[in-house]
């Protein structure tokens, strides 16, 4: 009945610098600024300065699936996986109680599902503990008194200030 075949699709983008397209790319990617030119644009009189974190506090996607975690980690390759993830929760909310002068294990090897992970005891601090280090240092009088054994978990949410620890050791959960 007089119907009109589709258009051809358009060519595909090529990858920039590729020699087709320098404006379309073969995948998605992402725009990348270079952090370290910002102070060369600064006249000299500006004070610049900088922060370093762990990567456990500062990077710790969670992208990985269990298979290719499973094979990255059996090549001593970051995993980026739920487990790693996990993990790394874990290893930064030891990092602020060791910092607030707690005592600690020193982190293990584990290996979960297959996945190898730093283990530390489980910690969690919910920011309406302490949203800082000063705040977390101010509800802890004595942390120097408190020590966490591996395999641990301790959950610090709320108002605490009238929770005192069974004693200076935590070997199980609170």
């Amino acid at each position: 009945r007089g119907r009109r075949p589709p258009p051809p699709p358009p060519p595909p983008p090529t990858k920039r610098g590729g020699g087709g397209s320098r404006s379309g790319f073969k995948k998605p990617t992402r725009l990348e600024c270079m952090m370290q030119d910002y102070p060369k644009s600064l006249p000299p009189s500006a004070r610049v300065g900088f922060s370093v974190i762990s990567n456990t506090t500062a990077f710790s996607p969670v992208k990985t699936n269990l298979a290719d975690a499973r094979a990255k980690s059996a090549k001593g390759e970051p995993t980026y996986s739920a487990a790693s993830g996990e993990a790394d929760v874990y290893a930064s909310a030891c990092e602020v109680l060791a910092a607030s002068g707690v005592r600690l294990p020193p982190p293990v090897h584990a290996i979960r599902d297959g996945v190898g992970v730093v283990d530390t005891p489980r910690v969690v601090i919910d920011p309406s503990f302490g949203p800082t280090l000063a705040a977390v240092r101010d509800k802890l009088p004595t942390p120097h008194a408190v020590s966490l054994a591996q395999g641990s978990t301790l959950v610090l949410e709320g108002d605490l200030t009238r929770v005192r620890l069974p004693g200076p050791s935590l070997d199980g959960a609170l």
